[in-house]
């Protein structure tokens, strides 16, 4: 299969959406020419700055760097019209952190399995000179198999390993005392903090440090005095605490990491042959590769292009008129590619604000998404899962007393009907009954009448008579 086959998006059935990321959406996709499962994260080109298409071609051309097994391998970038697809390898276990959800915490077995894997992969990137800086539950990534891998280097940074750094990147839960106080650090050893983070939420089942608000938290991991649960082996809590050293140089380093017991333990557990991998790695990267360096390489050679045509454009109006007006238009075009060059660097100055703006504007939400409770709970919370049963039991709810008032409502309308009904039969015996009492009356008055006309006839009659005796 060749790399022009995967550079096209069509090839690929695009299935249901499994998570989302900084830049846009990611869906499962199949390629359907062998039924592979790929995680493609879907990007909308008119939906970023420039400032930030800056950062996620920064952040693809170190991932180029990377083929390591416990590193999240991106096969391919495909670009349309429209949209950019980062072709990535499927993690079909989910996130580390929903895992911890589920587990409310890890027995030390698994934990050191954890640990061990995402110590390599620290350790790889470190020997590529690359810090990562965001290392949370949320960026590792599982397989079935349990194989851990480290995602997201949207804020990793690519140095030498004497220099120092001076962004203040991360989330808030995971940020190391010289980032809060704002000193210069060492990209490294941050990292190795957020190790210690890690393993502490693995072990417990909840962060080490928290507050109701930024300020607190930063407050309670200067003072670096977290509660160390009873359950905890004396091994584990010191390995724990010798990470989470305020002085960065008094933190372990790597090779000190894989002297430890735990780390070895979890060697022990691993079933992945590191040795035996490497070679169908190198394979990989030969066969998926070049394809993804090319599109990187386009971008480049565009802003190369760009400068390349404006240097041959001064150079050749300086051959052609050497007049004041034609010197003129070759400074304006020198001032142009000048500004040109200060623009870049504005740019990178704006994408570095964009991320302190991003960690300062966001860092609530951030807060929010990551926090896990407090010692009192001893669990992992998950607002959004929560909701969402709160939110259907709700609706249940209200379901059920939308159909009792129905019923309701029909029982009123029957009880209405039937005591209307009533009411229309005492009506019609009311009225029969006035109609009884009028005919009888009428009747009464006739028998008086004739009664009387009687009377009237036989007193005439009388009359008569005593008239005719009399003559």
């Amino acid at each position: 299969m060749s790399d022009k086959d995967y550079l096209l998006i069509n090839n690929y059935e695009l299935k249901e959406d499994i998570g989302e990321g900084n830049f846009g959406k990611v869906k499962l996709g199949i390629y359907k020419k062998t039924g592979e499962e790929f995680a493609i994260k879907i990007i909308n080109k008119d939906k970023i700055k420039k400032q930030m298409k800056n950062i996620l071609f920064k952040e693809n051309e170190i991932i180029t760097k990377f083929n390591h097994i416990n590193v999240v391998y991106v096969f391919q970038i495909i670009e349309d019209e429209k949209n950019i697809y980062i072709v990535m390898e499927y993690c079909n276990k989910g996130e580390l952190f929903d895992y911890i959800v589920a587990h409310q915490k890890l027995d030390e077995d698994e934990a050191s399995l954890f640990f061990y894997q995402l110590i390599n992969g620290v350790d790889y990137i470190h020997k590529k000179g690359v810090a990562h800086r965001d290392l949370k539950p949320e960026n590792l990534l599982l397989t079935l198999d349990k194989t851990l891998k480290i995602i997201d280097f949207g804020l990793s940074h690519e140095y030498d390993e004497n220099s120092l750094l001076k962004t203040k990147c991360g989330s808030p839960s995971y940020a190391a005392p010289e980032i809060i106080k704002g000193k210069l650090y060492d990209g490294f050893k941050i990292d190795i903090w957020c190790c210690g983070i890690i393993l502490y939420a693995m072990l417990c089942g909840y962060l080490p440090f928290e507050g109701n608000n930024n300020r607190k938290l930063f407050a309670n991991i200067l003072e670096c005095n977290p509660e160390y649960p009873s359950f905890l082996t004396k091994n584990s809590k010191k390995l724990i605490q010798n990470l989470l050293k305020i002085n960065p140089d008094e933190r372990l380093t790597i090779e000190q990491i894989k002297n430890n017991d735990f780390y070895l333990k979890g060697k022990e557990l691993c079933k992945i042959d590191y040795k035996l991998i490497e070679d169908k790695l190198e394979k990989r990267n030969t066969l998926y590769g070049s394809g993804f360096k090319n599109f990187l390489n386009i971008n480049k050679n565009n802003e190369n292009n760009e400068k390349k045509e404006n240097k041959e454009n001064v150079e050749k109006k300086e051959k052609e008129n050497d007049d004041n007006h034609n010197i003129n238009q070759i400074e304006d075009i020198k001032e142009k590619n000048e500004n040109m060059e200060k623009k870049e660097i504005n740019e990178e100055n704006k994408t570095q604000n964009i991320i302190n703006n991003d960690i300062n504007t966001n860092n609530k939400t951030e807060e929010e998404k990551n926090k896990m409770p407090g010692n009192e709970e001893k669990k992992i919370e998950i607002k959004d899962k929560e909701q969402t049963n709160e939110n259907n039991e709700i609706k249940e709810n209200n379901e059920n007393k939308e159909k009792e008032n129905e019923n309701d409502k029909d029982k009123n309308e029957i009880k209405e009907k039937e005591q209307k009904e009533q009411k229309e039969e005492v009506s019609k015996k009311e009225e029969n009954k006035k109609k009884e009492g009028i005919t009888e009356k009428e009747g009464n008055l006739n028998e008086k009448e004739e009664k009387k006309i009687e009377e009237t006839t036989t007193g005439g009659e009388k009359e008569k008579e005593n008239l005719t005796k009399g003559e």
